[in-house]
């Protein structure tokens, strides 16, 4: 068991690891961009087609939606009982390396996540229930307003016990969907070392409209 907390903790750790080289990068590219438009069409042009292009890449134009099924050799109500947790494999990535606090009710935490280099902090709430069908719903909010919910259902066969999830994210910008598709492989070997393998896996994209 601790050699599987441990495996997993360094996989969310190298998640993180990850996520804050291409944010670096992403600094860098911004800077040598400025500095190459800058030669040809001067500083305050290219800081403005420089801030442009940063401020489209963030702008939460799209909502991503998505259905995944995996499976894991534990007994389904382990499973249950794990998923239910506020900390749990879904949401370890959420909360490795922010600062995280008890909220007022059961099944509520509440954290901080602050960017590469001490730039930003953003404080979010998150939340898990179990609906009366037995699905495992968790949300994650920032300034009132949800921006994850997904649900989780857990149903178990002779062999193995199978999790079917579904997942919406509200305004989410391009650049975080290109960092998802970066850092796919290693979101992917973070849940397995927590003892799930994904077997199916698919997302649509769509524009946000409110």
């Amino acid at each position: 068991m601790s050699d599987t907390k441990t495996g997993s903790s360094t996989a969310d750790t190298d998640v993180m690891r990850s996520f804050n080289l291409f944010v670096y990068g992403y600094f860098a590219l911004l800077i040598i961009s400025l500095y190459a438009l800058a030669q040809p069409i001067g500083l305050f042009l290219a800081g403005a087609v420089v801030l442009g292009g940063h401020l489209l890449l963030h702008a939460p134009l799209f909502v991503l939606r998505g259905e995944l099924k995996a499976r894991c050799n534990k007994p389904a109500e382990a499973v249950r009982e794990e998923l239910s947790s506020v900390r749990n494999p879904l949401t370890s990535m959420w909360l490795a390396n922010a600062d995280v606090e008890s909220g007022p009710q059961s099944g509520t935490v509440h954290f901080t996540r602050t960017g590469p280099l001490g730039l930003f902090s953003k404080r979010y709430q998150l939340s898990v229930t179990t609906l009366p069908d037995e699905t495992i719903e968790q949300t994650i909010q920032r300034d009132g307003r949800s921006i994850v919910t997904a649900r989780s259902s857990i149903e178990s066969t002779e062999a193995e016990t199978a999790i079917e999830m579904s997942f919406e994210r509200n305004a989410i910008h391009a650049f975080s969907l290109l960092l998802m598709t970066v850092l796919e492989s290693r979101l992917n070997r973070s849940l397995a070392a927590h003892g799930y393998d994904f077997v199916q896996e698919s997302y649509s994209i769509g524009l946000r409209f409110r």
